[in-house]
């Protein structure tokens, strides 16, 4: 599928295939128009209004984790056709990120949400490209990975949504650059802000560094003294207003995850066996609460899984590297554990835009001799996220299918499905690369990132 031109193709065969290609290019840029910034401006960005309005809340000295105060901060700016917010379960160091949207009207700053995304979206290509796999890309396979990010869904939710997780994806790929470049100090600057917008996006990259303290302490100190002065200057504003935020931060996550509906997201997050649209979720608790229920196991079980696959990702680099003296991350490692942050902790269908990472390896590693089979597989398995497939079920069939056994046991947890089966290949493929370290045969294998 990604196989270059032949040399002696025919001029009138090249253009046929620029033809199909352009055509190509025209579907996937329109079907990303439409369910990306169309339906943001026409329906509006549900996710946006919680971030605007708690933006608001915290730099006038009122209560960010109060929805009845957002809403009515909302009320004050808008009008009475003003957007409904949401209760806000981030933590206290995401503030600052959001006051940065409060010093310009909501549709000014609905505009310019819509607009940095759009300039993300080749901006991350860009990276991806650049960071790893300039060499392997070229040609029809990077005009390839090109159509796929123009058509992955997860994205064009992100967009619609008016999420930041595309903005943490970036940043979380110009931090791994800088380390790569060995700017640690800068690094630790990037990824402290990226805790501010998206602190899941992060553990699992920062405890992948911890592994290795001693070569990344300026990163690690860097970035803990900032994140830290972040969340203190965040504090120290909550407690100068006076505002009872512990108490409403905590009642707003409880009330998130619990089972309960309302006007502000309450039950949301909810894992509860008797809700089929848990499964919007990418993390492992809604596919496990229908065999266990809601307990501890369903809980914790993920955390120690991911804690478990960090380790073996670290111990598989380190056999890769051989006690190479620069010690690099590659981007087998870097997908492994894009794979794993979507696991232990609230995902929803935005966040797979982590996805596209262990894509661009696949397509660099097509024809890698040793790696090729689970580069195809692992293809073929991420063309589930160039649709919302679960969104799609739950909203097309009745209810009463949607709470069957099989429903909930086989298709709508589909995309949980994927990943995990996306993880155990990304892992097989690294043994396999590790196995093979510091063989004449591997050194002649760059499409593996060796």
């Amino acid at each position: 599928m990604i196989d270059e031109e032949p040399v002696g193709a025919s001029r009138s065969s090249r253009r046929r295939w620029r033809s199909i290609y352009t055509a190509l290019l025209v579907l996937v840029l329109g079907y990303f128009a439409y369910r990306g910034p169309y339906r943001c401006f026409t329906r509006g960005c549900p996710d946006l209004p919680v971030f605007y309005a708690s933006g608001i809340a915290w730099v006038s000295g009122e209560n960010p984790y109060d929805a009845a105060i957002l809403n009515r901060i909302l009320l004050q700016h808008e009008g009475a056709s003003h957007p409904r917010s949401q209760m806000l379960i981030n933590p206290p160091c995401s503030l600052p990120w959001f006051s940065l949207l409060s010093f310009s009207s909501y549709a000014v700053a609905n505009l310019m949400v819509v607009f940095v995304n759009l300039l993300l979206v080749p901006a991350i290509a860009w990276m991806l490209l650049r960071l790893f796999v300039d060499q392997a890309l070229t040609g029809w396979p990077r005009a390839i990975f090109v159509l796929f990010v123009l058509s992955w869904a997860p994205l064009h939710t992100s967009v619609s949504q008016g999420q930041n997780t595309l903005l943490a994806m970036a940043i979380l790929l110009g931090g791994v650059g800088l380390v790569q470049c060995r700017r640690q100090y800068l690094a630790g600057v990037v990824f402290a802000a990226g805790c501010m917008v998206r602190p899941s996006f992060f553990v699992v990259m920062i405890v992948w560094y911890l592994f290795d303290i001693r070569r990344y302490v300026r990163l690690g100190g860097s970035a803990i003294i900032i994140a830290f002065s972040v969340s203190v200057v965040a504090v120290v504003q909550l407690e100068r207003a006076d505002v009872p935020w512990q108490k409403s931060l905590s009642g707003n996550i409880e009330a998130f995850s619990g089972d309960g509906y309302g006007l502000y997201g309450e039950g949301t997050g909810s894992i509860s066996p008797d809700r089929p649209a848990r499964f919007i979720m990418l993390n492992l608790q809604p596919l496990l609460s229908t065999w266990w229920g809601r307990g501890p196991l369903t809980n914790y079980a993920p955390l120690a899984l991911v804690g478990g696959g960090v380790a073996v990702a670290w111990w598989l680099h380190r056999r890769r590297v051989n006690g190479q003296t620069q010690n690099k991350m590659e981007l087998i490692d870097l997908s492994i554990l894009c794979v794993l942050t979507l696991l232990p902790v609230y995902n929803r269908f935005y966040s797979a835009v982590l996805l596209l990472v262990p894509l661009a390896w696949a397509l660099a590693a097509w024809h890698c001799p040793r790696c090729r089979w689970f580069a195809r597989a692992i293809t073929l398995a991420l063309m589930v996220f160039l649709i919302p497939g679960t969104a799609m079920m739950l909203r097309l069939l009745p209810m009463e299918t949607l709470q069957s056994w099989w429903m909930n046991a086989i298709f709508l947890p589909h995309q949980i499905y994927c990943i995990i089966f996306v993880l155990v290949l990304l892992f097989l493929a690294s043994a396999r690369m590790s196995s093979m370290a510091g063989t004449t045969h591997s050194r002649s294998l760059p499409l593996c990132g060796l």
